[in-house]
């Protein structure tokens, strides 16, 4: 079955603020995408697969869903080594 999901908020993690938080640090430079919870609630299994992404601009790119967590009924995909230039809020993840 194939999902899409939009992207409401992301977080870039940085060593310039990750390193206050050991489990953050651990997880390495990357982006978490935060996911439109209307859309979905429960965390799909996805860690290692690969993401397309459509940005707000109709551009389109691949990335590998490094880790795949849920805080307080919000999902959030973080992928190593992206920023929020590419999966950035209002973009579409599709798996």
């Amino acid at each position: 079955m194939l999902m899409r999901v939009r992207v409401i908020d992301t977080i870039d993690l940085s060593p310039s603020w990750t390193h206050r938080y050991p489990e953050l640090e651990a997880r390495g430079e990357g982006v978490m995408a935060v996911l439109d919870p209307e859309q979905i609630k429960s965390a799909p299994e996805i860690e290692g697969r690969t993401i397309v992404i459509t940005r707000p601009d109709g551009s389109v790119r691949q990335l590998v869903a490094t880790t795949v967590e849920v805080h307080h009924s919000v999902v959030g995909i973080f992928f190593k080594g992206a920023s929020s230039d590419d999966v950035p809020r209002g973009a579409e993840l599709e798996w």
